[in-house]
């Protein structure tokens, strides 16, 4: 679990990262919850107080709020139960889906397009699909071009345009897979999966033997295609949010 978490944190990397009593505190101009909050990864539970001061004063300077990403483990219940005690509200319950063995996988017969690198085509479209715009396109486009580790950026087309895009970023033997969009008009016609599938065939080719993913665990859909292509659910994190 802490190994994923610490890779998904390099695989979306936040514009500023601070580190106080062993939790790590990420700044990203408010672009995502996964980019601007604090991470308790390392934190002892004495630390608990001081840390969630630490986060507020932090967060207030950023004109953000206060936000923790919380694991579903007993060592993360206290410092969740001081946080509902705080009036932090707990957001967005995510599942965390792993896969083994992705060089098992069949071929997709609908044709996938590869590239190393983001693209200002491929993030335009990413943009477009996720309805993205203004100050928050150009923070995503920042945080994509500060990710270090090696990376697969797919994309579909139809009658030349970008109509399904999503990117895995590899590290110690594992394809993280994020941003996975599919077009309003395209999708149920099986290009997500065809997507997914060629990101771990590809990410495989350059050595990943492991893929993970995170879903919104309200999202069902997502949840029963990643199942069909073999991912199995690993663990659950939620958000704790002070709102302003």
């Amino acid at each position: 679990m802490i190994a994923i978490e610490e890779m998904s944190l390099h695989a979306w990397p936040a514009l500023r990262t601070s580190t106080h009593k062993g939790c790590i505190f990420r700044v990203s101009d408010g672009y995502t919850r996964r980019a601007n909050s604090a991470n308790p990864l390392y934190m002892r539970q004495e630390d608990a107080l001081a840390v969630i001061d630490h986060a507020e004063t932090l967060y207030a300077q950023h004109n953000l709020p206060p936000i923790f990403k919380i694991l579903d483990g007993i060592s993360y219940a206290p410092l969740d139960a001081l946080l509902a005690q705080r009036g932090y509200e707990k957001v967005t319950p995510t599942l965390v889906m792993t896969r083994d063995r992705i060089s098992a996988i069949d071929p997709n017969p609908i044709s996938v397009d590869f590239q190393d690198r983001f693209t200002e085509a491929w993030f335009d479209a990413f943009a477009d699909i996720t309805m993205i715009w203004g100050t928050r396109k150009d923070t995503a486009w920042r945080i994509c071009s500060a990710i270090e580790n090696p990376v697969v950026v797919a994309s579909v087309r139809r009658h030349g345009e970008i109509v399904a895009c999503g990117y895995g970023a590899i590290e110690n033997g594992h394809v993280g897979l994020f941003d996975i969009a599919v077009r309003e008009p395209m999708r149920r016609k099986g290009l997500g999966k065809a997507l997914v599938e060629g990101l771990l065939l590809q990410a495989n080719k350059i050595g990943a033997e492991r893929a993970y993913l995170q879903v919104v665990d309200s999202n069902v859909g997502a949840k029963r295609l990643y199942s069909s292509i073999g991912f199995t659910p690993s663990y659950t994190y939620w958000y704790r949010q002070k709102f302003l």
